[in-house]
């Protein structure tokens, strides 16, 4: 098993989801950077182009 993944009896809950925690950010930063290595640099810098070319602003997915 890996680290994180392991719900140990000994432990209190709170440590448990703590671990739980942990280990699920791990894993989307993984993610997140596996996905970002995948897109293409063209399609970034097309984007930012079009953004800067109408006025806008760029903001990343997700935030407000």
């Amino acid at each position: 098993h890996e680290s994180g993944r392991c719900w140990s009896m000994n432990l209190v809950v709170r440590y448990n989801q703590d671990n739980q925690r942990d280990y699920e950010e791990r894993a989307a930063s993984q993610m997140i950077n596996f996905l970002t290595k995948k897109t293409s640099p063209d399609a970034s810098s097309m984007i930012m182009h079009k953004a800067h070319k109408h006025g806008g602003h760029n903001q990343s997915i997700g935030s407000t």
